[in-house]
């Protein structure tokens, strides 16, 4: 099995080492008869992002993906503007999953995450159940405040920062309820690579919700794993 994970920078060095320490630790956890094969995706820094980017390539996929852009800080109110930017990367990543990618994990760079956590998530969609699987993204400083409320939605009403973050997660106690089907997502989501192959960053204005929309055009289905979780460390600058 081939699992590539990908992922956009931008003035990331502040936080590279963290992103390639975490993605070492899954590539080990991975390497038991597969491969990981990493897709990066740099454009517009003005720090050394795109150096040490390319001199930690390895087998890594590093491209050079460049808008001209403003830099707006992640805490910020989208505009189209900027999601058209960042779309813009996510695509450049999506065109270079390969025929031979079996799961395609996106995660944003700066967030903090488990190897054992991307496991979970790939088990369920390498066996052929959810096309899409995605976790919870709380907010470092605070674990139970949910971060990525641009991103998730469902039965078209937005997540919000406090438990229980939905209406449909009031009374989820996992068991038979394990995974709840969801609008959209944003922050990682693990895929077949199929999904990555044929969706694309589109409506590009919405951003991520712009990919989820067009998952679901595309006839796939976008499942939640409340009982796993990435970290939003703190607001960083994109």
């Amino acid at each position: 099995m081939k699992i590539a994970i990908g992922s956009i920078f931008r003035n990331s060095s502040s936080y590279l080492d963290r992103y390639v320490s975490q993605v070492k630790e899954l590539d080990y956890l991975v390497s038991e008869g597969h491969l990981l094969f990493p897709i990066l995706v740099e454009g517009d820094s003005t720090d050394d992002t795109w150096e040490r980017l390319t001199r930690l390539a390895g087998r890594s996929k590093v491209i050079k993906r460049e808008h001209g852009g403003k830099w707006y800080s992640s805490g910020s109110e989208g505009t189209e503007e900027r999601w058209r930017g960042i779309s813009y990367a996510c695509d450049g990543v999506l065109e270079a999953v390969e025929l031979d990618v079996d799961i395609f994990i996106y995660v944003e760079s700066d967030l903090i995450w488990e190897p054992e956590t991307m496991m979970k998530l790939v088990g369920p969609v390498r066996d052929l159940g959810p096309s899409v699987l995605v976790p919870m993204c709380f907010y470092g400083p605070q674990p139970t405040v949910f971060y990525d409320t641009y991103g998730f939605w469902k039965d078209g009403v937005q997540f919000t920062n406090e438990a229980p973050y939905h209406p449909s997660l009031a009374d989820w106690r996992g068991g038979f309820q394990e995974f709840v089907e969801v609008d959209s997502a944003g922050s990682c989501l693990v895929m077949r690579g199929d999904v990555a192959r044929n969706c694309r960053f589109d409506p590009p204005e919405k951003g991520i919700v712009g990919f989820c929309e067009n998952i679901r055009a595309n006839d796939y289905r976008i499942w939640l794993d409340p009982a796993e979780a990435v970290i939003h460390p703190k607001l960083e600058n994109k």
